[in-house]
């Protein structure tokens, strides 16, 4: 082999497993950004999309809404019958959300992340 075709097939080499890093990378991304559970977007994913959004709102001058969901008793429900049980209760909601036309984001939000507090559980 010539050193020009030795150097073409490592390039290719490196250029090949670029690609597949790549795809490991935005597989592992998904999976940061969403809940397990659901499919919905998770808090982290939250913070960056509705800063984006209250400013692109805010340039714009657009309006824009922000529907909060809170699902009473989901933690009493995986808590008595397991999360095999009580996780598919979440699947309704997020997905007939989905359903609705429009540019919505669907994140998942947990109590426990609003400001540290915590109200009763219902």
């Amino acid at each position: 082999m010539t050193p020009d075709i030795i150097l073409l097939v490592a390039v290719a080499a490196v250029v090949i497993r670029m690609a597949v890093l790549h795809g490991r990378l935005r597989a592992l991304e998904a999976q940061v950004i969403r809940d397990p559970r659901t499919g919905a977007f998770n808090r982290r994913h939250m913070q960056v999309t509705l800063a984006a959004a209250v400013e692109r709102r805010r340039r714009s001058g657009e309006p824009a809404s922000l529907l909060l969901i809170d699902i009473d008793r989901f933690k009493q429900v995986n808590d008595l019958f397991g999360h095999g049980e009580g996780d598919p209760s979440a699947l309704i909601p997020s997905r007939e959300i989905r359903k609705t036309p429009g540019g919505r984001v669907l994140l998942r939000y947990e109590r426990r992340h609003i400001g540290g507090a915590r109200g009763p559980e219902r």
